[in-house]
């Protein structure tokens, strides 16, 4: 399962975790890119759209999983 966003929103939210915008974009740039890391996903949770659409997400693919 991979859950990605945007660079936008990712780098908003390390600034709130106290992540200057330069550091931000260097973890970002450590890591493997978000389109990569989808190829090899199985599921996908899109984190763009608020907490309650991601729990939505979420609760579906617990779903069926649990029904499998």
């Amino acid at each position: 399962i991979v859950v990605y966003c945007n660079r936008d929103t990712a780098t908003t939210r390390l600034a709130k975790k106290g992540f200057s915008r330069s550091e931000a974009i260097k973890r970002m740039r450590a890591q493997m890119p978000i389109s990569e890391k989808k190829k090899h996903a199985d599921l996908l949770i899109d984190n763009n759209k608020g907490v309650k659409n991601t729990e939505s997400q979420v609760k579906q693919i617990f779903q069926g999983l649990s029904s499998t």
